[in-house]
């Protein structure tokens, strides 16, 4: 399993939000997630060295991997949320993407395996 940080996984998730609206350029990234287009060109780069994604001439698209890493962290951002309403925190997105980030692999893990 690739581990990614939260930046990445911010990332990852942006993609494939503007994957869903079609083409994914570096300038609508810069955008939608308020960096520069250097850091955008960076993060790619290395996202790209990961194989999560594939950078085309003029587009950014996800990779089956990328897919299946979205998936993992997907569950556990489900069971980190159910947590943090559970303690009364209503509005929690950020929150279970900030904790599930934090927590070892092996942690992360066990919290997947008890989601399926």
């Amino acid at each position: 399993m690739q581990y990614l940080t939260n930046s990445q996984l911010n990332y990852m998730i942006c993609i494939r939000a503007l994957c869903r609206e079609g083409t994914v350029r570096a300038t609508d990234i810069s955008r939608q997630i308020k960096l520069s287009m250097p850091s955008v060109h960076n993060m790619l780069g290395t996202l790209e060295g990961l194989e999560l994604i594939e950078k085309h001439r003029h587009s950014v698209a996800l990779t089956p991997a990328g897919d299946a890493v979205l998936g993992y962290y997907d569950t556990a951002i489900h069971a980190a949320q159910k947590l943090l309403q559970s303690a009364g925190i209503e509005d929690c997105e950020e929150d279970a993407l900030a904790v599930v980030t934090a927590l070892s692999p092996a942690a992360l893990d066990k919290i997947v395996e008890s989601m399926r």
